[in-house]
């Protein structure tokens, strides 16, 4: 899928709190409310921003909200959110009215947690730059500066998976927005690989 044909569409949410690991969770609800997000590999979920308390929940704001990346084609059925109530894990949230916007070039982007099986440790920034060459990017990866951060741990169904932030910089027009239509990694449905300008990248 190319950059030009896919969108971000987001909701405002409201409600108290989320838990910082809302990520499967999060999922989860939005497959209740439109099932074919279950089997829907070209949809990805972006991390709700909020203030993290005790480093176990975020305490939504203003400005936090609840994003999907897909293709524009298939908006319609996304817009379906607009007005929803949610039951994420114990807490309850409610969508408000659809913001979209198309994907913008960024010479840095930011992931708030990158999963690459198999891949933890000193191997993980070997394995990122595989997943790099493997794009169509249109420049070099080894002009990018890739930096690599904290690990993360994103609960999933069964068990609990094991990722890192990454920042990447010194990106041209083209890199930044075939990363953002690709993303790296696993698991885009719970928010991992999932890369944003870095103005706009929310914490985890």
């Amino acid at each position: 899928m190319e950059a030009h044909e896919l969108v971000d569409v987001g909701f405002p949410v409201r409600g108290g709190k989320l838990p910082a690991d809302h990520g499967y969770l999060l999922f989860s609800a939005l497959c209740d409310a439109i099932p074919r997000l279950s089997h829907e590999p070209g949809w990805a979920l972006l991390p709700v921003d909020g203030t993290v308390e005790g480093g176990r929940r975020i305490l939504l704001g203003p400005r936090s909200m609840v994003q999907l990346r897909l293709p524009a084609r298939e908006l319609g059925e996304a817009l379906t959110l607009t007005g929803r109530d949610l039951a994420v894990g114990a807490e309850r949230v409610h969508l408000g009215m659809a913001r979209v916007r198309p994907l913008s070039s960024s010479p840095r982007l930011r992931s708030a947690a990158v999963t690459i099986q198999g891949a933890t440790g000193p191997a993980f920034l070997a394995a990122l730059r595989r997943e790099l060459a493997a794009l169509p990017l249109g420049q070099d990866p080894a002009t990018m500066d890739v930096r690599v951060g904290e690990q993360r741990f994103l609960r999933a169904r069964v068990r609990t998976v094991v990722g890192h932030e990454v920042e990447l910089s010194g990106l041209r027009p083209r890199a930044s927005l075939c990363i953002q239509a690709h993303g790296l990694g696993g698991r885009r449905h719970m928010g991992a690989g999932v890369f944003l300008p870095l103005s706009d990248a929310p914490d985890p």
